[in-house]
């Protein structure tokens, strides 16, 4: 499975993309925005790459590692990887809930918003899919708003924290 865009190539993740993972979760915007999954050691990036390769597995969906296309070279050249976005189930809401999440070098320049379109365009079957951010990330509130979602009425998670969500209903 494989969703391609203009400019990135988004595809399940493999246990080879730990320190991938390990990087990008540790980022000082990521704990602040998205919070703290405490995988600080490689044998926790692998076990949390290898639970999202499971949810795939069992789901169809989950994140998905998004890679700029190669220039001038064929597709399965290495890739430069930038963050990763997708699909996920959590158990506080009633329908998938699309994130996202990319290395600050990546910033500002379409990258998650294309992305995004392409994961929402691969799952045109889901009739519903929420998105749910920080009450302080406004850079995420506007790509779900861009994308064509709706602000509902924010939504709380575990340990009580409340999201801001929003809804995309087609």
């Amino acid at each position: 499975m494989m969703i391609k865009t203009e400019r990135l190539i988004l595809k399940p993740l493999t246990i080879d993309d730990w320190s991938f993972m390990l990087n990008l979760l540790n980022q000082p915007d990521f704990i602040e925005n998205i919070g703290d999954k405490n995988v600080k050691t490689e044998e926790q990036a692998r076990e949390h790459v290898s639970q999202l390769m499971k949810t795939h597995q069992e789901l169809g969906f989950s994140m998905l590692l998004m890679t700029l296309k190669p220039e001038g070279q064929s597709e399965e050249s290495a890739e430069e990887k930038v963050g990763v976005c997708g699909l996920l189930k959590r158990d506080f809401l009633p329908y998938p809930d699309l994130g996202y999440a990319i290395l600050p070098q990546y910033y500002r320049q379409g990258y998650t918003f294309e992305a995004a379109q392409g994961v929402l365009s691969h799952y045109d079957s889901f009739k519903n899919i929420m998105g749910i951010t920080s009450d302080s990330n406004t850079g995420s509130q506007n790509v779900l708003l861009k994308l064509g979602f709706k602000s509902i009425e924010p939504v709380k998670g575990p340990e009580d924290k409340l999201f801001t969500a929003f809804e995309l209903a087609r």
